[in-house]
């Protein structure tokens, strides 16, 4: 533990906003893109991509966009458009819905209420090693159809998004920075 407070004691916070605005712009050079692109969800881990990619931005002609991609059905997701337009990103959001939709017929997923009351009661109430063995088995790939189709369910969003992202990046020759919680 010590060690790590050490370095984190060390941690310089403008060498880092310069390092990541070095890196962007090579990245985007490199690439012979336009600009950069990233997913919007109103979390600290994408306004902090906003943030460094607008630093990265000064100067440049090029755009740094935030696409924020919403489902209507579920509220509270349409968060801070406001600090991205501060920030001097370009804000796009498209709504996700009919798309979500239409997956989740296609593919015959359950019910998202089912899909909570298993992982929220039953699974649960399984013993330790039965949850193991299906966790395992559902990160494997392995694990029996059911179990298969809520995870596919839970990514559900997640898929749609990063697809958006992808196809809007290459519409708009645009690199696409990945923000994310564990990134």
């Amino acid at each position: 533990m010590e060690a790590a407070e050490e370095s984190l004691a060390r941690f310089d916070p403008a060498e880092f906003v310069l390092s990541c605005r070095k890196y962007l712009r090579s990245v985007v050079r490199k690439n012979t893109k336009n600009g950069i692109v990233f997913g919007a969800s109103g979390g600290i881990d994408s306004l902090v991509t906003a943030a460094l990619c607008a630093r990265a931005k000064d100067g440049m002609e090029w755009p740094v966009a935030g696409l924020q991609m919403t489902d209507s059905r579920i509220r509270g997701e349409n968060y801070h458009p406001g600090a991205y337009r501060n920030l001097g990103v370009e804000l796009i959001q498209e709504d996700i819905t009919g798309e979500a939709v239409q997956q989740k017929k296609d593919f015959h997923l359950p019910s998202r209420r089912v899909t909570l009351f298993f992982m929220k009661l039953v699974l649960r109430q399984l013993p330790v090693r039965v949850r193991r063995w299906l966790i395992l088995q559902v990160k494997s790939g392995s694990a029996p159809q059911w179990a298969m189709n809520h995870l596919e369910l839970l990514t559900l969003h997640h898929r749609i998004r990063i697809a958006r992202l992808k196809a809007f990046a290459v519409e708009r020759g645009l690199v696409v920075v990945i923000c994310a919680n564990r990134t």
